[in-house]
């Protein structure tokens, strides 16, 4: 589908939009996050700066709530009210205690058929719940890289026979040397791919999801969940997998370097990673709502 090439608007017109955000949902890899995973001072600073302005600070990852943890202590977004959604989007969670406010997963017989799936294109299967990481022998002699990408689990080596059928799955995992894991996913049927959300959120890291998981709808139930509307909501993003969440919110904001599909349904474009692009246009927003208050 082709993409709405990015809007432009006048100073008064963005100032004006950019005012009424009371939500800014980031991402992190590519986004908050430098090149050597870090977050900037500048990025740390201007994220305390919008929570004392009461706007709400989501962070929006693929990673686990234990993966995040961490960073999340280091942004201070560790007080009682603060969420953050995991998983791209299957957990919505408070921060301190990891309780779940909205769920979407994989279930047991979707479960099996990508564990299928993996044997068929001779890859090794991760498959995440909410609280651990489980290997599938798929791939007899081959480790996935996700365990050194995410060492946060134990990864036991499990069969699906070992968990209840009504067990909550949240997603599952490819992650291997680049070049046998792009022959793999071209090996895909095309019937698979329609049915799960599947996509890369690195580059050999290949995440595989139900239809219904994706940044853009965890927005959408956050919404539903705050009682804010997606218009007062700005998501800031980089890859293929934050589009769900640029789409629906009422203010999709593109890191510089960000892909092409980013960029083209942005509404703004923002500094690159490197340079603190988060804290750049959280900038702007806050200076626009001092602006309407009339604060300077």
């Amino acid at each position: 589908m082709e993409e709405k090439k990015q809007l432009k608007l006048s100073q008064e017109e963005l100032d004006k939009e950019l005012a009424l955000v009371e939500l800014i949902a980031i991402d992190l890899d590519g986004t908050l996050l430098n090149g050597k995973k870090e977050v900037t001072d500048a990025n740390k600073k201007a994220i305390l700066m919008a929570k004392e302005e009461g706007i709400h600070i989501v962070i929006c990852s693929g990673r686990p709530l234990q993966g995040v943890t961490t960073l999340l202590e280091e942004l201070e977004l560790m007080e009682d009210k603060d969420l953050v959604i995991t998983y791209n989007g299957g957990l919505i969670q408070e921060t301190v205690s990891g309780r779940v406010w909205s769920r979407q997963g994989l279930s047991y017989d979707e479960v099996a058929e990508l564990i299928d799936l993996a044997e068929k294109i001779e890859l090794p299967l991760v498959v995440l719940d909410e609280e651990n990481g489980y290997q599938f022998d798929t791939a007899k002699g081959k480790k996935s890289d996700y365990l050194q990408m995410m060492p946060v689990f134990d990864y036991e080596v499990k069969e699906l026979k070992d968990f209840r059928r009504d067990h909550h799955f949240c997603k599952a995992l490819l992650a291997y040397e680049l070049d046998e894991l792009d022959q793999a996913i071209a090996k895909i049927p095309a019937e698979m791919k329609e049915k799960y959300n599947m996509f890369k959120s690195r580059q050999s890291l290949f995440e595989m999801v139900p239809k219904t998981v994706d940044k853009g709808q965890a927005l959408r139930n956050l919404s539903r969940l705050l009682d804010m509307p997606l218009s007062k909501m700005m998501a800031i993003g980089d890859q293929s997998n934050d589009l769900p969440m640029l789409r629906v919110c009422g203010f999709p904001v593109a890191m510089a370097n960000g892909i092409s599909e980013v960029k083209a349904v942005a509404k703004l474009t923002t500094g690159d990673n490197e340079h603190s692009g988060v804290a750049q246009v959280i900038q702007q927003v806050i200076g626009a709502r001092r602006k309407k208050d009339g604060i300077i």
